[in-house]
């Protein structure tokens, strides 16, 4: 029965394959200059006087021009993903730790009730 759920209906795919194929989207993601990311390293780090100072330098040298030309190029899509798949880390291990304090209620709860029936019969 659970193997039955878990099946995906093979006619259904045909028919959702046929139209993903044709009905296909494309998006386009911004690059995120070198300034950006590390902007958001410091504020996901909660640096908030070395952002301050960042800022402060980084466009003072932009004003006078005196910022090299490879330090304002995108940042490479890796860093961007791997920056990315760490956020979704982060919540992931927020979660499993959500679920062992459920499932530790739960294991709980059940032992209590193997007791009570063990000591009942």
């Amino acid at each position: 029965m659970i193997d039955e759920i878990l099946q995906p209906d093979a006619l259904s795919n045909q028919g959702t394959s046929n139209l993903a194929s044709t009905n296909r989207s494309i998006t386009q993601v911004r690059p995120s200059v070198v300034d950006d990311y590390i902007r958001n390293f410091l504020i996901k780090a909660g640096m908030t006087r070395t952002l301050d100072a960042f800022n402060t330098e980084w466009y003072e040298l932009k004003s006078k021009g005196k910022l090299a030309e490879n330090l304002t190029l995108n940042v490479p899509d890796i860093y961007l993903k791997n920056q990315e798949l760490d956020g979704q880390v982060t919540d992931l291990r927020i979660q499993v730790e959500q679920m062992k304090e459920v499932a530790d209620k739960a294991q709980s709860t059940w032992d209590k009730f193997i007791y009570v029936k063990f000591v009942v019969f």
